[in-house]
């Protein structure tokens, strides 16, 4: 009996600076300054301290021309808070902007600098992208 191994599923890559990493081959980068890239920027806010340590805070810029999709007023977050709404903002983006050619990304894996396990727009991307056809 001959096996024969199926294509891998389109995966999300987290981008490294550190030295020898290479993106995987094929793979294709979604985050600034290319044109899949989330326009909802995370920034620093400022670093507060708690019972598990300092933690870092976010607050999520939204472009004065996406200012209609803004779900909630800026204010600061925790990491996961703000990645899932950076996500959840690029989703509506998403749906005002058509004329965004996912094909391209279609069968290929995404490289995003958001860290695994904190929700990423590389993910939504991947997810339209592959789509069944109907």
């Amino acid at each position: 009996m001959t096996s024969t191994s199926l294509p891998s599923r389109p995966k999300r890559i987290q981008r490294k600076r550190t030295k020898g990493w290479r993106m995987p081959e094929g793979a294709v980068y979604v985050g600034r300054p290319s044109r899949y890239a989330n326009p909802f920027r995370l920034r620093e806010s400022r670093v507060v301290r708690g019972r598990g340590g300092v933690v870092q805070l976010y607050r999520v810029d939204v472009p004065v021309e996406y200012a209609a999709l803004r779900t909630e007023r800026s204010r600061d977050m925790y990491p996961e808070e703000a990645h899932s709404l950076a996500t959840n903002l690029f989703r509506s983006y998403l749906a005002v902007t058509p004329e965004l050619d996912l094909e391209p990304l279609r069968g290929r894996d995404l490289a995003c600098w958001c860290p695994p396990g904190l929700a990423c727009h590389a993910g939504v991307l991947l997810s339209r992208a592959n789509r069944a056809e109907s």
